[in-house]
């Protein structure tokens, strides 16, 4: 029995779909006030960096059923690798600003008001030091996942 699904959640389609899940969720949890990912959560997020993340799990839902699984799991990794170097050569303030006046004017779900402006990659999306060490291992995971998983159908 176990043996069955252990040999079909090694194939690419349920990979993608399995981590394309655990954006959208991670997405959804953006938007509700809670001590992981937050806007003052320990992975702070903001609203572009909320669609992000359901924007990643909905490509890669999407990328499984139409047959680019195992691609779409190894260019995510190599995105997210790049986007950790990035973080890694951007400055970050340590904390965030106390009493700061809100970085954009409809601070809605989300959105911390109080974060230093240096801590937004690219302008738009909130990150932190705890993205700067969660970015590089879910590369290389996404990366090992794309290499590792055979490209048959789920």
């Amino acid at each position: 029995m176990f043996a069955k699904c252990k040999d079909k959640c090694r194939s690419a389609p349920c990979a993608a779909k399995l981590f394309g899940t655990i954006f959208i969720v991670v997405a959804v949890l953006g938007f509700i006030p809670n001590p992981i990912v937050s806007a003052n959560g320990i992975f702070m997020v903001n609203l572009a960096h909320n669609v992000l993340h359901a924007l990643v799990g909905v490509l890669l839902i999407v990328a499984a059923r139409m047959g680019y699984a195992k691609q779409s799991l190894l260019v995510f990794g190599i995105v997210y690798v790049l986007l950790a170097i990035l973080g890694y050569m951007m400055p970050m303030d340590a904390a965030p600003i106390p009493n700061a006046p809100p970085i954009l004017p409809d601070d809605i779900v989300g959105a911390a008001s109080n974060a230093p402006a240096n801590n937004m990659l690219f302008g738009l999306v909130m990150v932190n030091r705890a993205d700067h060490y969660l970015h590089p291992v879910l590369g290389l995971v996404l990366i090992a996942a794309g290499v590792y998983v055979k490209p048959q159908k789920a």
